[in-house]
């Protein structure tokens, strides 16, 4: 791709002109087509104003050379000589347009992406049915790629306006995606392959737009699809395309804050979409391995591939188990957690053994976690121990306590081998005491007949101290609140004050 030339700076009043002169001239015909090569050289300008002006002028005189069929074959009369020029001026215009996309304003690099796209459409030499402009397309998608001063607001509007409205647009997209990441691990310095990875993360991560079925695939940029073509034209050439863009780019080492982002679109938006999640294993795998929110937000993805395809992954419980500790009662994504932790204990995959222990990891983690954070433990247990009433024992056991203490190992890290079966949820017992009232009142339903229906944990989900505080604050008095006969006039009464 050529360098951007920088002339100096011209006052604009005048260059403005002289565009407009250059482009009328050529409309009406009364000048030599030599006019393209001084605004081509205008296309290159330092000033944005005139590069803009120039480049939008060229493609105007473009498009009436285009619809005059200048470009095609030569007319009877005319020399081919000509149109070679003018073939090699129009490739020049494009790579001045493609260079554009580098620059630092966002603007032009949005109005470079427009006009190459719209010049896609425009090019005789794309009308041919059953034939996509490859090369000219590829260009652009590596262009957009490459570039490291990509305004977010242009990768906003050529996704939005583009890639989610036209199959054909989306469906190369991942196509040169693909390719641009694969050329990049292999060739690029770690500084272009993480412009590589960035740029194209955040398009893939944000496209939502994806056919169900075969009818759905009907808006097309250029109408030469081929109606018999098996990629653009079905479902499954989509996920084989969007399947290799993913795994392509997730072969690059990713930021913690990308990490993360993946992660939380992972079951909704990428596996889905894939005709081999399998492919994603390893990923998901490294991810559950990291520790910390990483292994958190890895939870969703790890367990429907081993619910949907059959992975085999023996550490998982032993993995979620340690996944219980002191930091995951205070993070953002604690009420995630707590979501999928409802749904991997309530699995047909967990035996009462296993079990046991992650209620009695809860219980131990209840003596220090905050409020918000101890009303879903409780709720949640008393559905598991509901569900599975081999468990009562946990709850009503207090002879081996008096006598040879806790036997529950809260420093084993196997979940099968911390003697929680043979144990006491003792802890959820002192929580009747707590200071919170609303942590006392409800911790008291573990001694009671379980009677009533499990609880949803839905509606616990989401508390935090500013939520308690608040329904707190919202309750009505039924009597008036006790308070002092004698209204204070000051903090400290005199007599308590010492004078200096």
């Amino acid at each position: 791709m050529p360098s951007v030339k920088r002339k100096a700076e011209e006052p604009t009043e005048s260059v403005r002109d002289k565009i407009t002169k250059l482009e009328t001239e050529l409309a009406s015909g009364q000048s030599s087509l030599n006019n393209i090569v001084h605004l081509l050289d205008l296309a290159t300008s330092s000033n944005a104003e005139t590069l803009e002006q120039s480049q939008l002028s060229l493609y105007k005189v473009f498009k009436k050379l285009i619809s005059l069929k200048k470009l095609e074959k030569p007319m009877k009369g005319e020399t081919p000589t000509i149109v070679s020029w003018l073939r090699e001026r129009y490739s020049e215009y494009i790579k001045t347009l493609l260079a554009s996309i580098e620059h630092k304003k966002a603007s032009i690099q949005l109005e470079a992406i427009v006009l190459s796209l719209r010049l896609l459409k425009d090019d005789p030499l794309n009308a041919n049915p059953g034939q996509f402009p490859v090369e000219q397309y590829g260009r652009l998608v590596s262009a957009i790629i490459h570039s490291s001063k990509l305004h977010d607001s242009t990768k906003y509007t050529f996704r939005q306006d583009y890639l989610e409205q036209f199959e054909d647009l989306r469906f190369h997209f991942y196509k040169f995606a693909e390719k641009a990441a694969m050329e990049a691990k292999q060739k690029s310095s770690l500084q272009e392959q993480a412009v590589v990875r960035d740029n194209a993360l955040s398009l893939l991560s944000t496209i939502t737009q994806f056919p169900e079925k075969d009818e759905d695939i009907n808006k097309y940029w250029l109408n030469t699809i081929s109606p018999t073509s098996k990629g653009v034209n079905t479902v499954s050439g989509h996920r084989k395309a969007f399947s290799g863009a993913w795994v392509a780019v997730l072969r690059f080492s990713l930021t913690e804050e990308q990490y993360k982002h993946i992660l939380s679109i992972m079951h909704k938006r990428i596996i889905p979409r894939m005709p081999k999640p399998q492919l994603l294993m390893d990923f998901l795998i490294d991810s559950y391995d990291a520790g910390g929110s990483t292994s958190l937000l890895a939870l969703n993805g790890l367990f429907y591939l081993m619910q949907h395809h059959g992975l085999d992954y023996p550490k998982f419980f032993e993995k979620l188990y340690a996944l219980f500790d002191e930091n995951t009662m205070h993070v953002r994504h604690r009420s995630r957690f707590f979501r999928l932790a409802d749904l991997f204990l309530n699995s047909t995959h967990v035996s009462a053994n296993l079990l046991a222990s992650f209620i009695k990891r809860m219980s131990r983690l209840s003596l220090t976690a905050p409020p918000a954070a101890i009303v879903i433990i409780i709720p949640l247990t008393y559905n598991l121990l509901k569900k599975h009433p081999s468990l009562m024992p946990l709850i009503h056991r207090v002879e081996t306590l008096d006598q040879v203490g806790d036997p529950f190992d809260a420093a084993e890290v196997d979940p099968s081998k911390t003697g929680a079966l043979e144990s006491s949820l003792w802890e959820m017992a002192s929580l009747t005491s707590h200071y919170h009232p609303n942590v006392a009142t409800l911790a008291k339903i573990l001694g009671e007949q379980f009677t009533k229906p499990s609880y949803n944990l839905e509606d616990f989900l989401d508390h935090s101290y500013t939520t308690m505080i608040d329904a707190e604050l919202r309750k009505k008095l039924k009597n008036q609140i006790a308070t002092s006969f004698e209204k204070p006039t000051a903090l400290f009464p005199e007599s308590d004050i010492i004078a200096y």
